[in-house]
């Protein structure tokens, strides 16, 4: 199966800025995410999309393609990603006469992700040919929905959502919950591409606690330093 790697990284963000820059053992996030993506064996091309003339030369230097800018109007915050795959799908397909069955989402904001996850991901993903494939991760059992707190700014209070507290309730006697995790992968066949990036047959594989961790914040940045060795 071909599969296409796209790496989305934009210049402005709102939690940190500039955070696709931010190093961790002296390498930016896209650095990281670039040499990580070289390891995967079932990557057939790797595509960065950016508005950042200083990531495209980054990604670039390291071989990787990236011939054009992202246009502004998809470079927003608020920019829906699928609209961002099918722009490079789009100048790939015009300019080099590439189409892939598959694409594949690295986001640089996860750079705890493992190779032996995403490898595996691909794996069964050749294998099982779905429409989409999305890693999880474990929710503790502390915060099932029924716990959530939630903040009424408009009357400045905090309450605990439908919570009904059960003595005889354990840890093992909880049941498990997933949730998405910050994007250790995504992978679509181009067909499900036409619609949505996770949707029709769906694969779930359960990412490992470390690597689910996603870069939201600067307590987030300091943490994944911490852990990255």
């Amino acid at each position: 199966m071909n599969i296409l790697c796209i790496i989305p990284v934009r210049k402005n963000s709102k939690g940190i800025k500039n955070k696709n820059l931010k190093k961790i053992n002296g390498k930016t996030l896209l650095e990281i995410t670039l040499n990580f993506s070289k390891k995967i064996k079932f990557f057939n091309k790797i595509f960065v999309s950016t508005d950042s003339k200083l990531m495209q030369a980054i990604a670039i230097s390291k071989k990787v393609s990236c011939p054009i800018l992202r246009p502004k109007k998809i470079s927003g915050d608020k920019t829906p990603m699928i609209s961002v795959v099918k722009h490079v799908l789009d100048y790939l397909n015009k300019n080099e006469n590439y189409r892939p069955e598959a694409v594949a989402l690295l986001q640089a904001t996860s750079p705890l992700r493992t190779a032996q996850t995403v490898n595996r991901a691909c794996k069964i993903f050749i294998n099982k040919k779905p429409d989409s494939l999305t890693t999880i991760e474990k929710i503790k059992h502390t915060h099932h929905p029924k716990k959530i707190i939630e903040n009424k700014l408009n009357k400045n209070l905090m309450y605990i959502s439908d919570f009904r507290y059960d003595s005889k309730n354990t840890r093992q006697s909880e049941k498990n919950y997933y949730g998405l995790d910050g994007g250790v992968i995504f992978l679509t066949s181009t067909k499900m591409l036409k619609k949505k990036i996770i949707g029709g047959k769906t694969i779930l594989l359960v990412s490992k606690k470390k690597e689910s961790i996603d870069i939201d914040d600067l307590e987030d940045l300091e943490m994944c330093r911490k852990l990255f060795n």
